[in-house]
């Protein structure tokens, strides 16, 4: 369970007489921590929380890694807010997230622990007015929530305030480290290095660790401490792993039959994940012409439309949402009662992910992979890396999925017509006209009244898309009348 990096001393469990106490004391928090994990309704602290928090209050640099829904938040941000009021003065500590969501969520989480106190958090992340955001930073926030990009943005006016940088948390490091973010880390990591007056203590916390993220942590100056507790599988463990195989040209009518079987319109809720924006946006399209409760969530949207979207889920005023893997780590919603990846994840750590989402904090939950036949090597290594077979989900059955298909096919075509992925953001399609066009100037202004009537080929490229705008709209409505 313990272990070092090469650079780091050996670590040693706690004494037995120390591990056999129970509650938050033991761990090291004062007594204003415990009255909030208390508010919070968490009675004692996880695995992962008892092997980290002393070590984080003790200034070590830490590699925590444990599975979904295993308490990983809490376990830096109760010891962050405890040496944060040592400390008090301008940013102490910084915490980055991959996605929106998880970053919402993180600072929601620091807000509620340290709601007494009046801890102030700041959360940058785009799709979200950059202007109020610099005001927020200069109202001196003690905790910062960010993704990276956005963070690089602000950086320059966060210089001075990052002189004073005690803590910086990389929250799904395995995925902060990845080429998609590797360049704004890097930003990220060198600018802090230049500014900062004293060295700053660093932790990482992820479900599954990947070589990108070992490279990471033994090329680093300081020592650190590696704490894994993570099971081989990195699953939850009351989970059930299940498989539906079809031919590939009626796998949306096998996935309406599962949905039906399965009665997530009434009492069940179910995450569906899916490999990109488009399928997302038509599956929800497809689920609301067949009166199925359902919201999307990817990253086309914008932000305030994602987060309508996910507090209309957590809140179960929708039982189904029809996502991208934005939705797939770090996102604590209460309960998912199943777990539907209708594209087969490319890599399989992304599969942890995604089914991670159910069966969080030991209790029961079920996943259900769509397999066509262009998915089987997939299929063999995402149960090489959970170490385990999937079993055969016969709830569906084929003489059921046959009488569906006429159905179907018709609401796709009605779903098509009245929600066009081309209607999904006009106004940004316009935006991104205008940014793209040719730099022009109007002609000067004549005093006879033979003006040039061509107009500039920027508002050219703009009116057609307004116009095709118009024709999509107009469609839809004749379609919606139509008896």
């Amino acid at each position: 369970m313990w272990a070092s990096s090469s650079a780091s001393r050996r670590v040693l469990p706690p004494p037995e007489s120390e591990s056999e106490k129970d509650g938050f004391a033991e761990v090291g928090l004062v007594a204003w921590v415990q009255e909030a994990c208390r508010t919070m309704g968490l009675k004692e602290p996880t695995a992962i929380q008892r092997a980290c928090i002393p070590r984080i209050l003790a200034r070590e640099d830490v590699l925590g890694l444990a599975e979904t829904g295993s308490g990983k938040t809490a376990a830096f941000a109760l010891p962050m807010l405890q040496m944060l009021f040592k400390e008090p003065y301008g940013v102490f500590g910084l915490v980055l997230s991959p996605a929106r969501e998880l970053a919402a969520q993180t600072a929601e989480q620091f807000e509620a622990f340290g709601a007494r106190q009046k801890v102030r958090v700041a959360t940058i992340v785009g799709g979200v007015d950059a202007t109020q955001q610099a005001l927020d930073l200069e109202r001196r926030p003690h905790i910062i929530v960010a993704t990276p990009g956005r963070l690089v943005d602000h950086l320059r006016q966060l210089e001075r305030q990052f002189s004073r940088l005690r803590t910086l948390v990389l929250d799904e490091a395995d995925r902060l480290v990845s080429p998609s973010f590797s360049e704004d880390l890097g930003t990220i990591l060198a600018t802090l290095k230049a500014i900062e007056r004293t060295p700053h203590q660093t932790l990482f916390f992820s479900a599954t660790s990947t070589e990108r993220l070992d490279r990471l942590v033994d090329i680093r100056e300081r020592p650190l401490v590696r704490v894994d507790l993570s099971a081989p599988a990195a699953v939850p463990a009351k989970l059930c792993q299940q498989y539906l195989f079809m031919p590939a040209r009626v796998k949306v009518s096998y996935f309406v039959q599962l949905l039906k079987v399965l009665d997530v319109r009434n009492n069940r809720s179910a995450m569906i994940f899916v490999q990109t924006c488009r399928r997302c946006h038509e599956l929800d399209a497809l689920l609301a012409e067949l009166k199925v409760p359902a919201i999307c969530l990817h990253s086309k949207l914008g932000q305030r439309r994602r987060n309508a979207s996910l507090g209309k889920f957590k809140s179960h005023r929708a039982s189904v949402i029809v996502c991208t893997d934005v939705a797939s780590r770090g996102l604590d919603i209460p309960r998912v009662d199943l777990v539907v990846n209708f594209d087969v994840p490319r890599d399989p750590d992304d599969y942890v992910h995604r089914v991670g989402r159910t069966g969080r904090a030991g209790r029961p939950g079920r996943a259900v992979t769509l397999v066509t036949q262009h998915d089987l090597d997939l299929v063999k290594a995402i149960e090489a890396r959970v170490q385990t077979t999937l079993d055969l989900c016969d709830d569906v059955q084929e003489d059921d999925v046959l009488r569906l298909l006429n159905p179907v096919s018709k609401a796709i075509a009605t779903a098509a017509i009245k929600r066009p992925w081309e209607d999904l953001r006009p106004n940004h399609n316009i935006k991104r006209a205008r940014r793209h066009a040719p730099a022009t100037t109007l002609p000067p202004c004549d005093t006879n009244d033979d003006h040039d009537d061509a107009a500039p080929p920027s508002l050219k490229t703009t009116a057609d898309l307004k116009h095709k705008i118009k024709a999509l709209r107009r469609r839809r409505r004749i379609v919606a009348q139509a008896p």
